[in-house]
């Protein structure tokens, strides 16, 4: 993970400024989030990008890097941000899905239920914002959803 430690202003105002930031983040977050051996993603990183934790899978944290990588993918990225929204997809519904109850467990511990509190809209919301967010993006092209197979 690249170390980050300034901080600047970005302006909010700039179309192009805020797709060269949010492809900084992808970039300092890739490849040292992607958990291979578990699946889904690392959560646990300090603010030096040193990984403090390697077993916790929150859903919220889950749902936040499909989401960005996502937009990676809407935005033109880099072609590995396909691959990691997948990789997380394919975590969230093997994992963080309950399939005896229905809804997404909160929190995963070495891939056991450590928090079974139940988030039964995050997906389905996940979806909405994903295309919504390609009817703005990309008319005319095969939706994230169909691309991310998450339909």
């Amino acid at each position: 993970m690249k170390n980050s430690t300034y901080i600047h202003s970005i302006n909010l105002q700039n179309k192009e400024e805020l797709k060269r930031q949010i492809f900084k983040t992808l970039d300092f977050y890739y490849p040292a989030c992607m958990d291979y051996e578990k699946g889904g993603y690392i959560n646990g990183f300090l603010v030096d990008g040193s990984v403090n934790d390697t077993n916790t899978k929150h859903l919220v944290a889950t749902g936040r890097y499909i989401y960005n990588f996502s937009i990676g993918v809407i935005l033109g990225g880099k072609s590995w941000c396909l691959e990691a929204a997948r990789h997380g997809i394919q975590f969230l519904n093997k994992h963080h899905l309950d399939k005896q109850h229905d809804g997404y467990f909160f929190e995963m511990n070495d891939l056991g239920v450590k928090n079974s509190a139940k988030m039964p809209m995050v997906m389905p919301l996940f979806c909405w914002i994903l295309n919504s967010l390609q009817s703005r993006c990309g008319r005319g092209k095969r939706s994230v959803g169909q691309r991310l197979q998450c339909r």
